[in-house]
């Protein structure tokens, strides 16, 4: 019995100065304005060019944003997203940097995938899914938008819509 009036007293005590110290309230407020957002650079990511056999470095690029449009041939989304891809990447090439990142397949098969679907932009062969798994890519297709400093700022998981698209790389562009 002796112990339970010492929790019950302890309890009562805590809970006076939790009210007095002005804890009635629910948790700590947020700033002016909402909560403060820090966005995760872009881990390092470089490979080869499955389609010209060159280097692509996301390091190497400078004064754009970027989007890191991550896909596989195999993968019947990102054959439906495909088309898509292309008139963005057309409509907005002066404005940023397209970094296709082609998830475990062979060189073969995204030469196949970039000529049906008419794709110019670079990309860079991930054949066994660290550098996709590195971006916390969990669904084909992604999509992730970074600024100049090469900040995420935006990501689509799945097939994207243009408004989705515009909308991202509407983010990376304020940022910058």
């Amino acid at each position: 019995m002796a112990l339970i009036a010492l929790l019950v007293g302890a309890g009562g005590i805590f809970l006076g100065g939790v009210v007095l110290a002005g804890g009635d309230e629910a948790g700590p407020t947020a700033p002016e304005g909402g909560t403060v957002r820090v966005d995760p650079p872009a881990p390092p990511l470089a490979g080869t060019d499955p389609i010209t056999g060159s280097t692509v470095a996301l390091a190497r690029v400078k004064r754009k944003p970027v989007i890191i449009h991550v896909w596989a041939s195999w993968c019947n989304a990102c054959a439906s997203e495909a088309p898509l891809v292309r008139r963005f990447v057309e409509k907005h090439r002066r404005r940023v940097i397209v970094l296709g990142l082609d998830l475990q397949d062979t060189p073969r098969a995204a030469k196949a995938f970039y000529a049906r679907y008419g794709w110019t932009h670079r990309v860079i062969s991930d054949p066994d899914g660290r550098q996709a798994a590195r971006l916390g890519v969990q669904d084909l297709p992604t999509t992730i938008f970074l600024d100049r400093a090469h900040l995420m700022v935006a990501r689509v998981e799945g097939r994207a819509t243009l408004a989705e698209l515009e909308d991202g790389l509407a983010r990376a562009q304020d940022r910058t």
